[in-house]
């Protein structure tokens, strides 16, 4: 995705390369939260056997959320950049 935002948007401060760093960071943060909770499930067992809610959908929400933000500030298109695969 790095190659991609790079060939199609014109991206040469340091300050944009870095929100970019740091949005890919976070997709790439949310989509191993989200593998995770697809392996676990939504929800887990706690140590009394009752369920709870996966202790990484919080984190996967918040990951999902600075990646959108940051590609906001960027002003780069978030649907076109993830085609491969869901956010």
């Amino acid at each position: 995705m790095w190659r991609q935002c790079l060939s199609q948007y014109e991206m040469n401060a340091a300050g944009e390369l870095a929100i970019l760093e740091e949005a890919l960071a976070s997709h790439q943060r949310a989509r191993r939260c989200r593998e995770q909770i697809a392996d676990d499930g939504e929800t887990v067992l706690d140590r009394f056997g009752r369920k709870q809610m996966h202790p990484l959908l919080p984190a996967e929400r918040a990951a999902r959320q600075a990646f959108v933000s940051a590609m906001k500030v960027l002003r780069l298109d978030v649907p076109a950049l993830t085609k491969s695969g869901p956010l």
